[in-house]
């Protein structure tokens, strides 16, 4: 499946390719939402942990981390909160 952004919508979107296992991102600015469907759940545990601190260092605070719906953060990370389905929110530094 293919998914098209409107032209007015598009040039709003800053789309990125990284490699996920490459520390630090090469993405110089914090970003307000990151999509990574249906590839989290073929790295085992650790791996999955560290690219999800990578996606942490990344995400401005209460930014939003899209992953697959057979994906999840539960006992992994603490970083972030489940919102619903597949969507997850940083919370804020303190």
């Amino acid at each position: 499946m293919t998914y098209h952004a409107k032209p007015q919508l598009k040039n709003l979107i800053d789309f990125r390719k990284a490699n996920l296992l490459e520390t630090p991102y090469p993405i110089p600015e914090k970003m307000d939402c990151v999509f990574c469907r249906n590839v989290i759940i073929y790295f085992d545990k650790p791996t999955q942990k560290k690219i999800f601190e990578n996606f942490e260092a990344v995400l401005k605070d209460r930014g939003l981390l899209i992953i697959g719906h057979s994906e999840t953060l539960f006992g992994i990370s603490e970083s972030y909160k489940f919102l619903g389905h597949t969507v997850y929110q940083k919370k804020p530094v303190v």
